[in-house]
């Protein structure tokens, strides 16, 4: 960072959260040459690198890959991390059939960087999250790449969210499920958390570039469990979000509307607003979201 202090630039957090990350062998906190040098001839703080060549690679297998991987890549969208079991040595002429391959080719790129790793024979076993902000732009726009209609769905879905809407975004997660998702999206009956995993990660997916106006957290404890999505307003006039995926339970719940209803319950009889009314938000700026799904059959309904 002593070019940045010779060229008299002083906004070192924000360099450090953009350009910072890489890692190589055992050096960590590498920051990339290319931006450096970029923001020390422009000084902008903008993202340099991921403009320098095309991402239709990494949209291509993200999108050809199967829903677990997504709903993965969707959890480092909102800044965690996933474990994986990786092969450092996969060739590109298996990077559509293996599904090691998308992790591999991200980690070898530097879109993502690995941590706590064990090496195996042919594998590592490590921690992998983004490797900075500059990056989560690409990863941004690749995710939301993913679905039939792109950024208009998520434009039309976060302004019916915000405005709480109900009725447009039924109709936008339906258009979603109608037009974008198969048989081996949602699951089977075989796979029970498999349709709700889903439906997760595309919320996530849908919601996450709402960060420069909320703390977006997935699988938090609070109260007696853990909620699924909630969302903490960084300005105190915005209102809380808090949802709840439920998927249909044909020996239990008659329809869509009592799988909605028992999403409630959990919300009330678990108390998963606690860690929202001890950040400070009134109980009263809390909107609370039940998502019930069966198969491509989607239902939102929401109460304070």
């Amino acid at each position: 960072m002593d070019a940045l202090k010779c060229q008299n630039l002083d906004k070192m957090r924000d360099v450090k959260d953009l350009y910072d990350g890489f890692i190589f062998g055992k050096q960590k906190d590498m920051y990339n040459p290319w931006s450096i040098c970029n923001y020390i001839r422009q000084g902008e703080l903008i993202s340099y690198w991921t403009n320098t060549s095309s991402n239709k690679l990494i949209g291509d297998i993200i999108r050809k890959h199967p829903v677990g991987r997504k709903y993965e890549i969707e959890q480092l969208m909102s800044g965690e991390k996933v474990h994986k079991e990786i092969n450092e040595n996969i060739t590109f002429q298996y990077l559509d059939g293996d599904e090691n391959s998308l992790w591999s080719l991200l980690l070898s790129v530097g879109y993502i960087k690995a941590e706590n790793v064990v090496h195996k024979v042919d594998t590592i076993e490590c921690d992998v999250s983004v490797t900075n902000k500059e990056v989560m732009a690409m990863f941004r726009t690749e995710i939301l790449g993913m679905f039939h209609n792109g950024f208009s769905v998520y434009n039309r879905f976060v302004k019916a969210l915000l405005e709480h809407n109900i009725e447009d975004m039924n109709d936008y997660l339906s258009e979603i499920a109608c037009t974008s998702m198969n048989y081996f999206d949602i699951g089977n009956e075989k796979e029970a958390r498999t349709p709700e995993n889903f439906y997760h990660g595309l919320i996530l997916g849908l919601i996450v570039t709402l960060r420069d106006r909320y703390r977006i957290v997935s699988n938090r404890e609070s109260g007696r469990g853990r909620y699924d999505i909630a969302m903490y307003p960084l300005e105190k006039n915005q209102d809380a979000f808090l949802m709840e995926f439920k998927v249909w339970d044909k020996k239990k719940e008659k329809n869509l509307e009592e799988t909605v209803e028992s999403a409630f319950r959990q919300i009330e009889e678990k108390k998963y607003v606690t860690d929202l009314v001890t950040a400070g938000i009134n109980e009263e700026r809390i909107y609370k979201l039940g998502f019930a799904f069966a198969g491509k059959e989607v239902l939102v309904k929401e109460k304070i």
